[in-house]
């Protein structure tokens, strides 16, 4: 399996980039970071984009995928994610008020992007990928995946704050090789992660604390706000270990 990231911050501000993972050069998790970084040969590679949830950092950049590739695929673009996930991007932003609709663009009989729905805690197959996903704790319905093929498993928190299933299932996967946990604002602003869910060094400790399991593995950290990234990263080397790494953009794994 090969990953790499195209982006691993918690919004877009200067270097710093949102939210996308590319595996094996054909399918995404989440769509906040492509455009910009990746010719217009190498999107047409990309089959599925399976998302994780609607907010805006995470799908923004399928509207500007979409324009890019119209009438230069044989097949649609696959878009997967919950009912609740399809239903946002059909209401709020393929809409044709927002962005055109390209599930009819050029026709209906030949879109540009397909919908497709998965079921939480079932396995859905793409290509050579095997994708559970599971529900984590955020402001909207948001997904973690555990993602294999053969003998090789990572998986990925989703945006989130202090969660439990999420652990169980990992704890439960004997070939996870990797995790990739979201880390968004520093500990001076637990009040703001507190409400809008997500993690904090003193909450991802707890949250790491849940792995009984793949201990000495990497876990990498994303989803880091851009204004607190500096602050982020002395806390990171405060309260953790070598295992736990920071990701950047561009960086990229084989396993």
């Amino acid at each position: 399996m090969d990953i790499e990231i195209l982006g691993s911050a918690g919004g877009d501000y200067k270097r710093y980039r949102s939210t996308s993972l590319l595996i094996n050069r054909k399918t995404l998790i989440d769509a906040g970071a492509v455009v910009s970084l990746l010719k217009i040969d190498e999107i047409l590679e990309i089959d599925n984009i399976i998302l994780t949830h609607p907010h805006i950092d995470h799908v923004k950049d399928i509207a500007m995928i979409s324009d890019l590739i119209i009438k230069k695929r044989r097949t649609p673009l696959n878009i997967w994610g919950t009912r609740h996930t399809i239903s946002v991007l059909k209401n709020h932003l393929f809409n044709d008020l927002l962005w055109p609709d390209f599930t009819k663009i050029p026709n209906k009989k030949n879109p540009t992007i397909k919908y497709m729905t998965f079921t939480t805690e079932k396995h859905i197959k793409i290509d050579e990928l095997k994708i559970f996903p599971i529900p984590v704790n955020h402001t909207i319905e948001t997904m973690g995946f555990i993602i294999s093929q053969k003998m090789s498993a990572f998986a990925i928190s989703g945006d989130t704050g202090p969660t439990d299933k999420l652990w169980e299932y990992i704890n439960n996967e004997k070939n996870i090789k990797c995790i990739f946990v979201e880390l968004s604002f520093p500990n001076s602003k637990s009040d703001i992660a507190k409400d809008s869910k997500h993690l904090t060094p003193n909450t991802l400790k707890t949250e790491l604390s849940k792995l009984k399991r793949h201990k000495n593995i990497p876990i990498f950290l994303y989803h880091l706000k851009p204004l607190f990234h500096d602050t982020l990263m002395k806390e990171i080397k405060e309260h953790f270990n070598s295992n736990i790494i920071p990701l950047n953009s561009n960086d990229r794994f084989k396993f």
